[in-house]
């Protein structure tokens, strides 16, 4: 039985990877006190982020598997455990100044941060999209949050929790007798919220196991989930979020040097887009589960991020510049919730773990390549233009993308063109 109703499940959902979020992202800020108390070099502090990333490319795959044998609510505690472990390493490693056991601390959130999205996204998928009767009828209480809007949260939490790790580890840092190790200790304890809410979950879904939350427990499931929707929306993503994140990456550095803006400055104005695309997401997401037209917001998302990418190109003032972070931070923030919920429409729920497994796997896979790609094109050519006709020709290809989901969507009925106010209630609605 269940014990509370669909806020309850997606608070609870969302915790579980605040820890993650907040613990992978907080050594960023710590940065020169991290290198001048542990004596490294950039080269070796590279390599604390890449010992993280890297399992994110393949792991991924294996989390519908994961969920499938352990269930969703033991899978929400070994992976948020394994989150504390991983940070427990992390602060007693500056403590000790060992540089190994901050690597292998790192690895720890490389292994499970994939993994926990995934988990996510296959709860929300399963308790709001209720597709089959029986479903229906045990999630009786579904409709007080729509599918999308249910990710549109999902993606706020998420957002924030990163944009708060970015900022908050220097200040604790500065303001605490301990220093660093106050920053360290100060992430440890959101890492055991996440733990407490991964335990709540088990105690939230007791007696509501089982089949009803059986999916992708087997690898034979990711030669079963391909459709040509499906290849579209991963296809979609691995553009924008390719082209969004790359520019991200080097933009700091753009707007100090090719607009002269200040350090402080450059960094404020990047940070804009992730802020407003955090903002956006609930509300797009409430708006989707109503109105629909999921593809075609993903081609207003991939256009106003390819128009962004044009102001950059053409001579510009800081007025300019503040407009072209405008269209890009909209448009990204137009892309991630139509997809997700995307996804779990077109994919069969004894699936949907894998397909989110794929999902991610393609996305850290597409990041990687385009960051090295830009940073390359920036190398050869000595500025930025090459760069951002690069990750304008990606936000083009991703429109081209959509409008073909769209085209083919209304082919199979479009399912992907509706919402709650087009639908009739019922198994056989789509949100």
């Amino acid at each position: 039985m269940v014990r509370a109703g669909s806020g309850m499940a997606l608070a609870l959902c969302c915790l579980i990877s605040v820890g993650a979020h907040y613990g992978k992202h907080s050594l960023s800020a710590l940065g020169p006190e991290l290198m001048s108390e542990l004596g490294l070099n950039k080269r070796q502090f590279g390599l604390i982020f890449s010992a993280q990333e890297l399992p994110g490319i393949v792991l991924p795959l294996y989390a519908g598997v994961i969920v499938g044998a352990l269930q969703p609510h033991v899978a929400a505690v070994v992976l948020t455990s394994a989150v504390f472990v991983g940070q427990l390493l992390v602060t007693f490693a500056v403590q000790m100044q060992n540089y190994n056991m901050l690597l292998l601390g790192r690895i720890f959130f490389g292994l499970v941060d994939g993994a926990l999205v995934v988990l996510q996204g296959f709860i929300i998928g399963k308790w709001f999209a209720a597709r089959e009767p029986e479903t229906v009828e045990l999630f009786a209480d579904r409709g007080k949050l729509g599918l999308s809007t249910a990710y549109g949260i999902m993606l706020l939490c998420s957002r924030l929790s990163s944009f708060i790790a970015l900022g908050s580890p220097a200040m604790i840092s500065s303001t605490c007798a301990g220093g660093l190790a106050c920053a360290l200790q100060f992430a440890l304890v959101v890492c055991g919220v996440s733990l407490a809410a991964g335990l709540a979950i088990w105690w939230f879904f007791d007696g509501h196991t089982g089949s009803d939350w059986s999916g992708g427990g087997s690898i034979g499931s990711f030669f079963r989930i391909y459709n040509v929707e499906y290849v579209l929306l991963v296809s979609i993503w691995m553009l924008v979020s390719a082209a969004f994140f790359s520019f991200i990456h080097f933009a700091p550095t753009l707007f100090s040097q090719r607009y002269l803006f200040s350090a402080v400055d450059a960094g404020f104005i990047s940070s804009l887009c992730l802020g407003l695309a955090a903002l956006v997401s609930p509300f797009l997401g409430y708006l989707l589960d109503r109105v629909g037209h999921r593809p075609d917001v993903l081609i207003a998302g991939s256009l106003l991020m390819s128009v962004g990418m044009f102001r950059l190109l053409l001579p510009s003032g800081q007025t300019e510049i503040f407009i072209a972070v405008a269209l890009l931070g909209s448009g990204f923030a137009l892309a991630p919730v139509p997809l997700l919920s995307s996804v779990a429409l077109v994919t069969n729920e004894s699936n949907l773990a894998a397909a989110l497994g794929i999902f991610k796997s393609c996305e850290n896979l597409s990041m990687a390549l385009a960051h090295y790609l830009a940073g390359l094109l920036v190398d050869v050519s000595g500025g930025y233009t090459w760069t951002l006709i690069f990750l304008k020709v990606l936000c083009l290809w991703a429109i081209a993308c959509a409008y073909i989901l769209r085209r083919y969507d209304r082919r199979l009925g479009g399912r992907l063109m509706v919402g709650k106010a087009t639908t009739k209630t019922g198994p056989e609605s789509c949100t």
